[in-house]
């Protein structure tokens, strides 16, 4: 697949704030029945007898977009004096460095990297079917849903905001607002730092703060939309459930964590084969397999992702221009230029030599990794030699800062379930199997079958499953007591 303009655009094609679908309850049936034909014998009885029946909304969809910069002072309250979000530095905080763009080289300081980027995604209303509502926003409280895409290289193409809707793509079109035509919530699809309206920032690839940055803004907004749209006849309250897979998965517990610091309830986080353990399974697996040369081929961008966002493109990393990048300084520069050109990923798996894809990899930290392999130390980046201080200290040092195994054993107090295929051959099992899943009583997890792709369907059941139940229709919610109260809103933003 080439680089094309025809196929690949380099720029928006759609406007923040612009309306692009609205599809009613009748329109989704006709749909969704229609497609179901086409498919085989048991994926055709499942749509017909579960899903088809739960259909209870249409859908109205948005681009929407928004500023960490928008909300600073309603978070805060100035006018009051008081701190509404205590979490709200965690990950919206300004600063030196905080807004420099992937072209203004951007410099270390203590904000939040991205806290002034324009964060793009899509937002999805439930549609009434009532002829006298003109917006068609069911009144009354509304729960909240997030979605959180897979890993993505292409800058425009295929990300939330800039889905092509329309007959042909209707099925997989629910699938992404199940929340909303089921459950009646918002449901907010985030494109991520990097992408969409964001794009002149640098893609930050498993970079926890940096999910967070890039969603909350979007959390905001969409409440605001509701609020004012309806004259607080409606509102989107603070219950909400995140879902992702692989870098979604990972991306999905960022998501939950800064949500519930921020008050919000986390009714569920459901994360599929995320690559949680970053500074521990994740090196030592992939580096395994990639020297094997069993690593699957089609998911070798995932290095150049990683390895990008972690080479000094993000200030807030411990390791950024500390001479420890996690791309060679040999071809950091053109591994970065392909993932900020956004190259299709087939392109970027053909660039990466197929012999020794690890040949990209700061040969120091590769060998560190090998050699922890090779003495069967299950956490390299703990209790290294002092010998490598200066030399592999700092990257351990991102990855840790980035590693979830500490939120998912001990920090999470809110509902999360772990869905990871035990056959997964690119985000491997161990993620899961070396989590001492015990410790935190709000933890839980289903192993499925299949490879990484296959999988995807098996852990997105298990998340519908959770929207049908009784424990999720029946979570009580309710308008908070101040709806009504004009957020404190920078101008022209």
């Amino acid at each position: 697949e080439m680089l094309n303009s025809q196929i690949i655009p380099n720029e928006a094609q759609h406007r923040c704030g612009e309306e692009v679908a609205k599809v009613t309850r009748n329109e989704l049936l006709h749909y969704i029945s229609e497609s179901a034909e086409g498919l085989d014998p048991i994926s055709a009885a499942f749509i017909s007898a579960l899903i088809i029946p739960s259909i209870n909304f249409g859908i109205r969809a948005k681009k929407l977009c928004a500023s960490c910069e928008d909300f600073e002072a309603e978070r805060f309250n100035l006018a009051a004096g008081e701190t509404v979000d205590n979490s709200f530095n965690d990950y919206c905080s300004s600063g030196a460095g905080a807004g420099a763009g992937a072209g203004a080289g951007a410099g270390a300081g203590a904000g939040a990297y991205g806290n002034n980027a324009t964060v793009s995604g899509l937002v999805i209303f439930p549609l009434t079917n009532s002829s006298d509502d003109t917006i068609g926003i069911p009144t009354g409280p509304m729960k909240g849903a997030v979605w959180m895409h897979g890993s993505q290289s292409t800058t425009f193409k295929n990300i939330p905001s800039e889905f092509v809707w329309g007959d042909e793509a209707i099925l997989s079109t629910a699938l992404l607002a199940f929340p909303t035509i089921f459950a009646g919530t918002v449901t907010i699809l985030p494109d991520f730092l990097g992408y969409g309206e964001s794009h002149s920032f640098y893609k930050s690839y498993l970079i926890r703060r940096a999910y967070q940055t890039s969603t909350m803004p979007l959390w905001f907004k969409a409440k605001e939309l509701v609020r004012t749209e309806t004259n607080c006849t409606s509102e989107l309250v603070d219950f909400v459930t995140v879902n992702g897979y692989s870098e979604g998965g990972y991306a999905a517990l960022a998501v939950a964590a800064s949500m519930a610091n921020s008050g919000v309830q986390v009714i569920g986080a459901y994360a599929g084969a995320g690559p949680y353990r970053l500074s521990s399974s994740m090196l030592l697996e992939g580096a395994r397999l990639f020297d094997d040369g069993t690593y699957p081929r089609d998911g070798q961008y995932y290095l150049a992702l990683w390895g990008s966002a972690y080479s000094s493109t993000n200030p807030d990393l411990p390791n950024y221009m500390q001479g420890q990048n996690l791309i060679t300084d040999e071809h950091r520069s053109e591994v970065v230029k392909w993932v900020q050109e956004g190259l299709p990923y087939r392109q970027i798996n053909a660039l990466i030599p197929d012999d020794n894809p690890l040949s990209l990899a700061n040969q120091g930290f590769a060998d560190f990794i090998r050699m922890s392999l090779a003495a069967n130390n299950p956490t390299p980046c703990v209790g290294y030699n002092a010998s490598f201080v200066g030399v592999i200290d700092k990257i351990c040092d991102a990855l840790i800062e980035n590693d979830m195994t500490n939120h998912l054993e001990k920090e999470a107090r809110y509902p999360i379930n772990l869905c990871h295929s035990v056959e997964d051959d690119k985000v491997m099992y161990s993620n899961v199997e070396h989590l001492n899943l015990a410790s935190n009583p709000f933890l839980s997890h289903d192993a499925v079958s299949g490879d990484h792709s296959d999988a995807l369907v098996s852990c997105f059941l298990i998340y519908i499953h959770f929207l049908l139940s009784e424990a999720y229709s029946t979570s009580p919610v309710q308008f908070s007591e101040n709806c009504a109260i004009a957020p404190v809103h920078r101008p022209n933003q």
